[in-house]
């Protein structure tokens, strides 16, 4: 990825990190403006617990936005999970959201 092309990609994603989720995923599960958001992360979830019973892996989300993954990983029992995201502003929603979790 080109120099410049990276900082776009960094400042939409942080413009956008509080408002993303609200895009990407329809609270009715009808996928209008970001039709993978919400299946990407089943897709993968079902995938990795069929190939990782035992829940010992070292999972690494890369461009890992909110962390909705990896937060839904470690509610069914993966703890070995990280998330890497160009957005700083995305890694804080995500941090906000784990503490949340963890608060409740």
């Amino acid at each position: 990825m080109k120099a410049e092309d990276k900082k776009e990609s960094i400042d939409y994603w942080d413009r956008y990190a509080e408002t993303w989720k609200r895009f990407a995923i329809d609270p009715k599960e009808d996928f209008l403006d970001f039709p993978t958001s919400w299946q990407r992360g089943k897709i993968v979830e079902d995938e990795i617990m069929i190939q990782d019973k035992d829940k010992k892996s070292t999972i690494l989300d890369l461009g890992c936005a909110d962390g909705s993954l990896l937060i839904s990983l470690i509610g069914n029992g993966y703890f070995n999970v990280k998330g890497v995201d160009n957005s700083m502003e995305m890694i804080n929603e995500a941090r906000k959201i784990l503490k949340q979790k963890n608060n409740k």
